[in-house]
């Protein structure tokens, strides 16, 4: 086992995958975060 706060891991299954995020990421993210429709459904904690 590894320290997590030093290497983040990565998984991977047939469906998703779950990583840290890049700069490869942002035009993506962009893409999401400006749906006005998908905002409310997105960092919602409660």
């Amino acid at each position: 086992m590894y320290d997590i706060y030093s290497k983040c891991p990565q998984y991977n299954t047939e469906v998703i995958t779950l990583r840290l995020t890049s700069d490869e990421d942002i035009e993506e993210l962009l893409k999401c975060y400006s749906d006005k429709e998908a905002v409310p459904f997105l960092n919602a904690d409660n």
